[in-house]
């Protein structure tokens, strides 16, 4: 079954931890001066599970913690907290202090933590936490970025080569269609298809086409349509689309270091491609990818399903394919 609900912390969480620097330079320009990025960083997943680890803190949104330098030569600690759900959380403030607290009380390191406020609420903007009694004050004051304040500003995002320029106009986007799904889907293959016209580079590339799909959520049918306009974008000779997803699921495979590796991940890249756009595969078609070798082979039933109609001409390819082999 294809999914019901979009769930927006993945693609957020890929993007961020891909384009570290360049997420930090976007949304806060001055703490990415003070940083010495040619000493690296590290991202501290398994550190800030623990942190939180029986925390009663409600659902968790895409935390991140990073160990980096500054150009002083100083050590830091970076809480990244995204909050990607919509509208008004009353315990957010409160999270980000405890999450804050708890990990200068273990390390005793200096903790910068940044909100990146994803939501359509133009009131809500929390960006502190105080307590106070008897004189005694406990507080934490963070920056944040509001991503719908960038509405009034789509052209500088276009003239800008962050790529969380783009990140933050598809996830407008996204907010602005959720009751919208045919302008939803204009709006997709318009921001798919003018990522050339941005002049990212193909790595790039290759992840906002990857976020874009993920987080502008459209039902089955409807994103049938969104594959097969960027098919026929690509066979004009214009762009590589249906290379770009190739690509994604051939390195999910690369680690393996043979070509059996490449072909499972570009196996793995059919199906999911399948599910997006039709449902799920009968357990006899789902079977029979496996059996289809070698990449050239796959590379072509990838095209043959992005122009498929229904999920039974799709497994008809399949058939087709795995009898040639």
């Amino acid at each position: 079954m294809a999914k019901q609900t979009p769930d927006y912390d993945s693609p957020w969480k890929e993007i961020i931890e891909v384009f570290f620097p360049e997420f930090i330079t976007f949304y806060f320009p001055h703490a990415a001066e003070e940083i010495d990025w040619n000493r690296g960083y590290t991202f501290l997943d398994n550190e800030l599970r623990q942190i939180a680890h029986d925390a009663t803190l409600g659902r968790r949104y895409v935390d991140k913690l990073v160990r980096l330098w500054q150009v002083s030569g100083d050590e830091e600690w970076v809480l990244i907290h995204v909050e990607v759900q919509t509208g008004q959380e009353q315990e957010f403030a409160e999270r980000m202090y405890i999450y804050n607290n708890r990990i200068y009380d273990k390390y005793r390191k200096r903790v910068v933590s940044f909100a990146i406020l994803a939501d359509d609420s133009v009131s809500w903007r929390p960006d502190h936490f105080v307590y106070q009694l008897w004189g005694c004050e406990v507080s934490l004051r963070y920056p944040t970025v509001k991503l719908i304040d960038w509405r009034d500003r789509l052209g500088e995002l276009l003239q800008t080569d962050n790529i969380f320029a783009g990140v933050t106009l598809a996830h407008i986007r996204m907010l602005e269609t959720r009751q919208d799904i045919p302008e939803r889907l204009r709006w997709k293959v318009i921001l798919s298809q003018g990522l050339y016209e941005l002049g990212y580079g193909q790595q790039q590339i290759q992840h906002l086409f990857r976020f874009i799909d993920w987080l502008m959520f459209l039902p089955t049918k409807i994103n049938q349509q969104y594959y097969k306009a960027m098919t026929t974008y690509e066979e004009t000779g214009r762009r590589p689309f249906v290379s770009i997803f190739e690509e994604m699921g051939m390195k999910k495979g690369m680690k393996a270091g043979h070509a059996k590796g490449l072909e499972e991940g570009l196996q793995q890249s059919i199906r999911e491609v399948i599910q997006t756009m039709f449902g799920q595969l009968s357990n006899e078609s789902d079977a029979q990818i496996d059996e289809i070798h070698p990449i050239e082979n796959l590379r072509t039933l990838f095209r043959s399903i992005l122009k498929a109609e229904s999920i039974e001409q799709v497994e008809e390819s399949i058939r087709v394919m795995r009898e040639n082999v």
